[in-house]
């Protein structure tokens, strides 16, 4: 990463960088435990993701910060499954499993069961736009993956939840 420019913003203060934790630390750890889940594995890799962020702080720009700290989180992930020994397909798909009649369906429930379905990397562009905003951009840096890849693994993700959503067993 590059140090900052005296056009941008200030690398990281003390008091920044409790400012840049109080604001990411619950979506980075809702990110985290999206693809591992095991919440000590999630909040251990959450601490590990702040603690480099604060290694870096005389090269990372305020600014920048979140989309570091992503970047961070999504590599650490992938080290951790790659320790594990878990493969993580990127264009395999699940069979959906029979969905159970509910009187009042929970639309949040089903939303992070459709997540659940997608391969994993469909499943983090997903997260990381619709859940936590971040633009094509920053969603490439954070993933590794180019503008075009990014715009696709999105599409693919969004119409796989389109697909699992409309299911008719789910309307009625």
């Amino acid at each position: 990463m590059e140090p900052c420019t005296p056009v941008e913003a200030a690398t990281l203060t003390p008091e920044t960088y409790n400012a840049i934790v109080d604001q990411h630390a619950d979506a980075l750890f809702r990110f985290i435990l999206r693809q591992v889940r095991d919440r000590e594995l999630a909040r251990d890799l959450v601490q590990e993701s702040f603690m480099r962020l604060w290694l870096k702080a005389d090269r990372v720009c305020a600014d920048k910060a979140r989309s570091y700290l992503f970047t961070i989180a999504a590599n650490a992930v992938a080290s951790q499954m790659r320790r594990k020994h878990v493969p993580i397909r990127m264009e395999a798909w699940h069979e959906p499993a029979a969905a159970v009649r509910q009187p009042e369906p929970d639309l949040h429930k089903h939303l992070h069961a459709g997540l659940k379905r997608l391969p994993p990397r469909q499943a983090q562009v997903i997260t990381l736009r619709d859940m936590h905003g971040l633009n094509y951009e920053e969603i490439a840096q954070v993933s590794g993956l180019n503008l075009t890849q990014v715009k696709v693994y999105l599409h693919r993700a969004r119409k796989a939840m389109r697909t699992y959503l409309v299911r008719p067993s789910l309307l009625a």
